[in-house]
Parts: C-alpha cells; structure tokens; sequence
C-alpha cells in the first residue's frame, strides 16, 4: 500500500477531515489532498512526520507495507 492510501485510510477512520489533518499537522491542506491523490509523489520527511504525529501514529506505520512491498519486488 502507497503512503498516501494509508494517509487516507487512517484519516477517514479517525474520522479527520483534511483540513483537520491540516490543523492538526501544520502541513497546508492543499498539500495535504495532494499527497494523498499523488500529485506529490515524494512528500517531504517533515511532512510525513507531521501527519503521523497529527494521526497519532508511528511513522514507521506508515512505510512499513511500502518498505516490505518494495523488498518482495526486487526478490522476484
């Protein structure tokens, strides 16, 4: 799973619009929807940071399926 799907996943089941994610993070609310539709591809590390922290989360939650993913292709 991509970072912004799982940005979105978890923001929708906390229940956290955007622009509350906005708030919360301190990360502007258009960035924000572009994370998450994947205009920003590579969103920034402080970014990310922000979100997680915003999400109350570990960011290691959210590249964990996107580091293992990435591993199992180079394998095959």
């Amino acid at each position: 799973m991509q970072i912004r799907w799982k940005i979105k996943e978890i923001r929708k089941e906390k229940g956290i619009s955007q622009l509350g994610l906005s708030k919360l993070s301190g990360v502007c609310k258009s960035n924000i929807g572009a994370i998450e539709i994947g205009v920003i591809k590579k969103p920034s590390f402080i970014d990310i940071l922000r979100i997680a922290k915003a999400l109350k989360i570990e960011i290691n939650e959210l590249y964990e399926e996107v580091i293992d993913t990435s591993l199992l292709e180079k394998r095959k």
